[in-house]
């Protein structure tokens, strides 16, 4: 049994964990100079109303934005997010309101759909200029 399955991932959850492992290796052996976090942007562990819809209020308040893309990358010339989504997903109207608003400011924004791609985007963006392959736990 994987990890992914032991710590029962579901298959986006899979794929940013991976990520992680791949971000932590690459910022030690300089593969990507800079720093690259996932947002915790999600808005709780389930439960029913009143205290749901105020868990969501607080975090709101507190700078939670719906759409909000998963990764933020950061280097000495420039910046990117990337949201991931597993196979057959797609962006949700946040997510596509985010994305839109990102084009028009001139922000890097991509959708991945595995470390593969996220490593492409990172070559392409100029953030690394080779990609350390790896065995995914």
């Amino acid at each position: 049994m994987g990890v992914c399955a032991r710590m029962k991932l579901g298959p986006e959850d899979c794929i940013s964990a991976t990520v992680a492992d791949w971000v932590r290796l690459a910022m030690v052996n300089g593969t990507f100079n800079g720093i690259a976090f996932h947002v915790a942007n999600e808005s709780g562990q389930g439960g029913a109303g009143h205290a749901v819809r105020l868990r969501q209020a607080k975090k709101r308040r507190i700078g939670m934005m719906p759409g909000a893309p998963d990764w933020v990358f950061s280097w000495s010339d420039g910046h990117g997010f990337i949201e991931l989504k597993a196979a057959g997903g797609s962006l949700n109207p946040s997510q596509i309101a985010v994305r839109d608003r990102c084009e028009r400011c001139g922000i890097r924004y991509a959708v991945c759909r595995s470390l593969e791609d996220v490593q492409a985007v990172l070559i392409e963006w100029g953030a690394i200029t080779r990609a350390h392959r790896f065995a995914a736990a």
